[in-house]
């Protein structure tokens, strides 16, 4: 195996994982929260052993595909234990094995947490654990090609990095593989930005549909999960009534009579919540329920739990939420 060469490449690996900490800095300046020091503390820590492999071992440029392998799986660990250290030095996660598992899993895009309330985690610690599910949805290594040098050896990395059926064909739509990672990672960047338009988009159905409810006179109550946002939503709201808390809580909706209401709408930007707070709604004695849902996959079986009164997640949801109402 060619070490040296290994050495570079996770050296280089090490430096572009520490400048991505830039982002989640950005979002702590923003809320002024106490995770500052630990991501800029992260990010002196990455760079700073990064940078001695790279610069070192920077003339050594050979990898055959037992070297690629060797990276993918060592780089997976090297990357998610050091990016588990703003975590334990903020003591937000102070143990090592939950933080790396909380990173390992973003990486992997597995999607498990061993947090049990997220939104005590400040959010500059929220954006730098949400960063690690957007570079593991395309591959961490396959980020790293893009700066590695022509002719290193980056298509074994793909190789050791992707799934079988990716690469059984051995097909290139662009002769250098590195020009083919800058394709790749820029319609995969696009593509989420796109979604998070529609989502900022979407997620403001519920602020639409209560101030045209406003006019038609109709006594709302909104419960909303983020506490920023519920200001906003009182400067916005004339009548409305705005409340801080979790909308799947059973607790809070009999604390707040929601079982005496007339209709609960759910049209949060999560469909398994949506449908929970409907049938917790159903539960307590709400006759009329109406669900925002996206995925078409979830409507046949909606009926058979209960939920019959289903609206569409595109934009067309508040005209057709105000039809189900008014009749």
């Amino acid at each position: 195996m060619n070490y040296k060469t290994i050495a570079n490449v996770l050296g280089k690996l090490l430096i572009v994982t520490g400048s991505f900490v830039v982002f989640p800095l950005i979002c702590s300046l923003y809320y002024k929260e106490d995770d500052l020091y630990a991501l800029a503390i992260t990010g002196l820590i990455t760079i700073g052993l990064g940078y001695p492999l790279w610069r070192y071992f920077r003339n050594y440029q050979d990898l055959n595909i037992k070297d690629g392998f060797f990276i993918a799986f060592f780089g997976w660990i090297l990357i998610s234990a050091v990016s588990s250290l703003p975590f334990m030095i903020h003591g937000s996660i102070p143990s090592f094995t939950d933080a790396f598992f909380e990173m390992m899993s973003g990486y992997t895009t597995t999607g498990a947490t061993i947090l049990t309330d997220i939104e005590v985690v400040p959010h500059g610690l929220l954006f730098w654990r949400s960063q690690s599910h957007l570079l593991g949805g395309m591959g961490f290594l396959t980020l790293t090609i893009i700066f590695l040098p022509h002719g290193m050896g980056g298509v074994r990395i793909f190789r050791a990095e992707s799934s079988p059926g990716q690469v059984i064909t051995r097909e290139k739509f662009i002769a250098r593989n590195r020009d083919t990672m800058i394709w790749l990672w820029g319609i995969y960047i696009i593509l989420n930005i796109l979604e998070t338009l529609l989502l900022c988009l979407g997620g403001r159905i519920g602020e639409r549909l209560a101030k045209t409810l406003e006019k038609d006179s109709i006594k709302t109550k909104i419960i909303e999960s983020d506490i920023d946002r519920c200001y906003y939503l009182s400067e916005q709201m004339d009548k409305t009534i705005v409340l801080h808390g979790d909308g799947s809580d059973q607790k809070l909706f009999y604390e707040e009579n929601v079982g005496q209401s007339d209709i609960v709408i759910s049209v949060t930007g999560d469909d398994e919540t949506n449908i929970l707070v409907s049938l917790l709604a159903k539960n307590i004695g709400v006759y009329n329920t109406i669900t925002r849902i996206g995925k078409s996959s979830y409507f046949p079986l909606l009926a058979t739990i209960g939920i019959e009164q289903v609206v569409s997640s595109r934009l067309s949801a508040v005209s057709s939420i105000l039809q189900d109402i008014r009749k």
